[in-house]
């Protein structure tokens, strides 16, 4: 069994997964696209990730995937599942992809997907489940599950305005920061903890159970805005000042607040003694630690890729649950393993000069007050950096901190660093009784160990703890060597990326992030570089940028031919622009999607589908999944429905797709001449009684050239 789980609209954080036991036992890979787009929460179809999947396993073709599974946002179709998004590449892709829809299923919600990908690889016999994110199917917020052998099952479920998009809207409108980067607002938070004064933010939430709504403060139709007036932060260097340092505290408090309640009542509602969540929150590692603190649970997972980039493996999980239990032993690590082998091959080409070395090596060059790249084995999924695509520095040094974030990271200086310390060593430093190996955890420092790791300690004494077991093998050897020299079991740890950029996938990745910033050494699986070793660095970079181009660019091509049929650059253009702009794309493309959704609502409900040849040819190209539907029923083609309308029977569903009537102020105008006068119904039920008044309100297409006349003669017309 091969079960593929993607994201099913052009989501901020698209990926793929695949659940198998071709091998014998259950085995999984997922990835996140922007790790190979190289673009940042990119929007892309997830086609590079399908095809890395593929690759992992030896899948050679589309068709040997056993079962594709997909979230939905409103409908539960594979085009247009977002009505009120804009087009992208993404979505003229979903209607060339591959694919048999016999084999495809749609998760009964984005949430569901979400359980799903905390519950399975979290090891507990039982658990409850909480999902909190901005919004899910339908704009759900918060839900709660309970896991155990009998799968997974709802509890309760809230819609609207969550803490998940009140996090996220304090951030980007206010704050000035992009969305995604929420963690920078977490990371504030800490600045503006001792600023006295009332609260700026007027939340006033209402917690009701699994309700979190927080509808006082901001809106959500027809779109997300703030109802407080609040002026947003101009001038980067200003987000620290105390107004809004502030505002970030505020928000962080609230989110705890929030999660706690959550949590409690998620404990209340279920009886269990463990905790799994997922959800963009459930990066909230600050609120994560609070839940362990004062709540009633005894253990918490949280998935790793909580938010949407994890949506795929939950997906995937769900369909394999529908062959057989999914269980797993889940290993974060689900990228693959580059050959070492062939890197040196490569270095050597690429006249890049490294010699063989160990993880005591960089431990040693660590103490001497070096930063060095660290990139071994297969990478990990989600946003953290766990040891295998890590920037390393020595956590003793003050000055570590701001060096890192100047010169390596090129970022925000109030942003904190991770310690990763031996699992065994972690209670001597941290205020915590339980492992934390995905750093989704900030325990307290202990105090008298503060002044012996500064440069991983934040402001308000809080750490992001990475623990590190014997499992990472060649990590752990690293920071044991550390200790040996220092006495100190803990590294500073960041992921492996300069700022704006996806953490690195590829070697060619790794060395270019290494020579653009302020990295004095990489090592690479035991191969060590040396940037004092390396002559015209600009040069060396420019020439590995456009390898590394024309590399990105085959995969991509390789990813469209292996999964795409027919695709078009022109036609695809042509497509987009047609959808274009957001506030055009409901209006122009209201027919369509409400055609798309009622095939999917009435299929079962009607003998047959009636429709002429011309449109039978248009649902086929670019509405697959709903051609698949209606073939599984009867089809009868009758050309020109209105003229020939005693040959349709009773109880048909008449299907035309691309032409409408519309109506203002009860005149009727050309489909073509006046596009923005929209005002139409675009389906037409056939019954026994009284057939012609359907057409009155309907989409129809004819053969006439005169459309006003042939309107006014046969639609508006009392016979």
């Amino acid at each position: 069994m091969i079960v593929l789980g993607i994201n099913n609209f052009a989501s901020h954080d698209p990926s793929a997964s695949i659940v198998t036991d071709k091998n014998g036992k259950i085995e999984f890979v997922a990835i996140a696209e922007e790790r190979l787009s190289r673009v940042k929460r990119p929007h892309f179809s997830p086609v590079r990730s399908i095809k890395y999947c593929m690759d992992f396993f030896s899948v050679k073709d589309f068709s040997q995937i056993d079962l594709v599974v997909m979230d939905y946002v409103f409908d539960k179709c594979l085009v247009d599942t977002a009505k009120y998004y804009r087009k992208l590449e993404y979505d003229y892709i979903k209607t060339k992809l591959k694919l048999d829809f016999s084999k495809v299923i749609y998760v009964e919600s984005h949430h569901l997907a979400h359980a799903f990908s905390a519950f399975y690889p979290s090891g507990f016999e039982e658990a409850a489940i909480l999902v909190v994110d901005g919004y899910g199917s339908n704009i759900e917020t918060n839900s709660l599950y309970v896991g155990d052998k009998n799968g997974v099952t709802l509890i309760d479920k809230a819609y609207g305005q969550g803490i998940g998009a009140v996090y996220e809207l304090v951030t980007d409108e206010i704050l000035g920061f992009r969305r995604g980067q929420e963690g920078k607002t977490m990371g504030l938070a800490a600045l503006g903890r001792n600023v006295s004064g009332e609260n700026i933010l007027k939340l006033n939430p209402v917690y009701e159970g699994i309700i979190t709504d927080f509808s006082e403060f901001m809106d959500r139709v027809p779109r997300e805005r703030l109802k407080q007036s609040i002026p947003r932060c101009a001038n980067k260097t200003d987000v620290t000042n105390d107004y809004y340092s502030k505002i970030a505290y505020e928000i962080q408090e609230e989110t705890e607040k929030c999660l706690i309640h959550l949590a409690n009542y998620a404990y209340r509602k279920t009886g269990k003694k463990k905790l799994c969540v997922a959800g963009g929150v459930g990066l909230n590692c600050v609120a994560n630690s609070k839940i362990l603190e004062n709540t009633e649970f005894e253990a918490i997972f949280v998935q790793p890729a909580a938010s949407d980039v994890g949506l795929s493996f939950g997906l995937a999980l769900y369909g394999f649950s529908k062959y057989k239990q999914p269980k797993i032993t889940f290993s974060v690590y689900t990228g693959k393993s580059y050959d070492r082998k062939e890197t040196k091959k490569f270095l050597k080409k690429s006249k890049i000069p490294y010699k063989e070395s160990t993880p005591k090596d960089v431990a040693d060059l660590i103490v001497k007050g070096n930063i060095v790249g660290w990139f071994i084995g297969g990478s990990e999924f989600g946003p953290r950096a766990l040891g295998h695509r890590s920037i390393l520095a020595d956590p003793r040094r003050p000055e570590m901190k701001d060096i890192v974030n100047n010169k390596v990271k090129h970022r925000e200086s109030f942003r904190p660093f991770a310690p990763s310390v031996l699992e065994e060593k972690a209670q001597a430093y941290f205020e915590m009784d339980c492992t934390s190996p995905f750093m989704l955890l900030a325990p307290r420092t202990i105090k008298e160990k503060i002044a012996s790791i500064p440069a991983v300690v934040h402001v308000d004494e809080l750490a992001r703890v990475h623990t590190v077991s014997s499992d990472n093998e060649a990590y752990y050897s690293l920071i044991k060597h550390f200790e040996e020299i220092t006495g100190i079991p803990v590294i500073l740890n960041t992921s492996f990326n300069d700022d704006g950029e996806p953490i690195v996938e590829t070697p060619i990745d790794a060395i270019l992030c290494f020579l653009r910033t302020g990295m004095q050494y990489l090592y690479i699986d035991q191969l060590l570089i040396d940037k004092k070793d390396m002559a015209e660095i600009e040069n060396k970079i420019r020439e590995l940028e456009l390898l590394r181009k024309k590399q990105l660019q085959k995969f991509y091509k390789e990813s469209i031919e292996l999964l795409c049929e027919d695709y078009s650059t022109y036609e695809m253009r042509q497509y987009l622009k047609s959808q274009y702009p957001i506030y055009e794309y409901y209006n122009h493309n209201y027919t369509f999607m409400q055609l798309k959704t009622m095939i999917h609502k009435v299929a079962d409900s009607y003998d047959t589908f009636v429709t002429d040849n011309y449109h039978l040819k248009i649902i086929e190209k670019f509405m697959k999944e709903e051609y698949y539907i209606i073939n599984k029923h009867k089809v009868v083609i009758v050309e020109d429905c209105l003229r020939n309308i005693d040959k349709i029977k009773p109880n048909s569903f008449v299907l035309l797709y691309n032409l409408s009537l519309y109506i203002k102020d009860g005149t009727t105008f050309n489909f073509y001449s006046e596009p923005s006068m929209l005002k139409l119904q675009p389906l037409y039920k056939v019954n026994e009684e009284k057939r012609s008044k359907d057409f009155v309100n309907s989409c129809e297409y004819n053969l006439s050239k005169d459309w006003d006349g042939f309107y006014r003669d046969y639609v508006f017309s009392e016979r």
